[in-house]
């Protein structure tokens, strides 16, 4: 009878542990299958930077802005080097806040996956580097016309000095530009080849650090 048991018990074992596994699969499947997914595409006849999201497709930026111009980046080699940066941040869930700040004596504007207390603005760092800014440019003026449905909506609060865009709040009430959206892997405007980099620390021109 023992060994019978034994069987028995073992066999159970097997199909609870099949199960367990079963599920683990499923909800890493459905996790990845509900990524966000970030392109530069051409709407209208100009360079957009959008996200494909379970709600359907959401306008972030519109490259349309006198800003940069002067550093020599074209709207669309901008749109293709922020909307990749949009989708590394997010793979490695590092994407949650926009805000500018500083790094050093640069302004930025940066990513950050938590908001900090009341009290303290968001810090950044070079690992969550998303842009920098020109010395004349002001900050808070360069997120609200990047941003601009965001501040339609009053989505982007601004708190001493600092703008702040919690992406998951905007995301669950941004008007979508498509009903349903699948996700897709554009990017729909070809890359522009990019010269050898240094290895040099955030001496670059303005708009963008590599």
């Amino acid at each position: 009878m023992k060994p019978r048991f034994a069987l028995v018990f073992s066999l159970i074992l097997s199909l609870i542990f099949g199960q367990i596994i079963s599920l683990i699969f499923v909800n890493f499947a459905q996790a990845d299958s509900k990524k966000n997914a970030y392109s530069c595409i051409d709407h209208e006849g100009k360079p957009m930077t959008v996200v494909d999201t379970t709600r359907g497709r959401i306008q972030l930026i519109v490259w349309e802005s006198d800003y940069f111009r002067a550093s020599g980046w074209t709207p669309e080699k901008r749109c293709q080097e922020v909307s990749k940066r949009f989708q590394q941040f997010s793979d490695n869930s590092t994407l949650r806040f926009i805000a500018n700040g500083m790094i050093g004596k640069y302004q930025v504007i940066c990513v950050s996956p938590q908001s900090p207390p009341p009290s303290t603005n968001i810090v950044c760092q070079e690992q969550n580097l998303l842009m920098t800014l020109e010395p004349k440019d002001k900050p808070v003026e360069v997120m609200k016309q990047l941003f601009e449905d965001a501040v339609k909506i009053e989505a982007m609060p601004i708190r001493r000095g600092q703008a702040v865009l919690d992406l998951d709040k905007y995301f669950a009430v941004a008007p979508l530009m498509d009903a349903v959206s699948p996700i897709q892997k554009p990017p729909l405007i070809p890359e522009e080849k990019k010269p050898p980099q240094s290895g040099t620390t955030i001496e670059c021109p303005p708009i963008l650090c590599d």
